[in-house]
């Protein structure tokens, strides 16, 4: 048994199995060039955009449809990001020095993320994951890469992953999903807002959490608290289930 503290950003107490999501972002030079026409590489972009709007309009309805207006404005902002004419121009630019399509929109993304991450501000810092978000989404779209999915895990279970995005947590299996641990984050990241928004009991900001759990291991967290433990005893099992119990009450109150 290991006891773990990390930041408590959404309230409750879950016990269950470990789900390992291990998200591995596209690899892509940012120096890559090709001799397509530019017109080409734009038709295939503005195809990666619609299909891209379309899906986070998916997600927006959901959170709308749930009354979560403040946390859908997380993906209105994603819309606004595939519009931004200064992104599309930096794009422009970099396939007119004849930039590969995926090579010029990871530049014109990062450049923009990069300016975020050396504000003062931890929100704005934050708001940088939701850029590498939206340019993930572009670029596996370009590449016909898939798309990276929680909305279906194979059985009940909290999952432990190094992050998450804005869009893992809105499209997670709210059927299955007890909670979630990540290594990295804080109480200011969009990921947290739409864990508390959803109800589902989350502890961020644990680094290498994901290097000392195994699939399937029993872990307990602690939402509020920011507790974790893994491979608890049966004691502790069932300290954390009556304190689930009451918790469930306090809240139902």
């Amino acid at each position: 048994m290991k006891k773990l503290k990390g930041i408590g950003v959404s309230s409750g107490i879950a016990i269950g199995k470990v789900f390992l999501y291990i998200f591995e972002p596209i690899k892509i030079s940012t120096e890559e060039r090709d001799n397509i026409p530019v017109d080409v590489k734009r038709k295939i972009l503005e195809k990666a955009i619609a299909t891209s709007k379309k899906e986070i309009k998916i997600l927006l309805k959901n959170l709308k449809r749930a009354k979560k207006d403040k946390e859908a404005s997380i993906f209105e902002a994603h819309l606004l990001f595939l519009d931004d004419p200064a992104i599309k121009e930096k794009i422009n630019d970099f396939l007119e020095q004849k930039f590969s399509l995926a090579a010029a929109v990871k530049k014109s993304f990062k450049e923009i993320a990069v300016q975020m991450e050396t504000m003062k501000s931890e929100y704005l810092r934050e708001r940088s994951k939701d850029i590498f978000d939206v340019s993930d989404r572009l670029l596996r779209h370009i590449l016909n890469k898939p798309i990276p999915n929680l909305s279906s895990l194979p059985y009940p279970a909290i999952i432990v992953s190094k992050d998450l995005t804005p869009s893992d947590t809105a499209s997670l299996d709210r059927r299955n999903t007890l909670g979630f641990v990540t290594d990295l984050g804080g109480i200011t990241s969009h990921t947290a807002i739409l864990a508390e928004a959803l109800g589902i009991p989350a502890v961020v900001g644990l680094k290498g959490i994901t290097e000392k759990v195994k699939d399937s291991e029993t872990i307990i967290i602690n939402g509020e608290t920011g507790e974790v433990i893994i491979d608890p005893d049966g004691q502790t099992i069932k300290l954390f289930e009556r304190k689930r119990e009451h918790y469930e009450k306090r809240k139902k109150s």
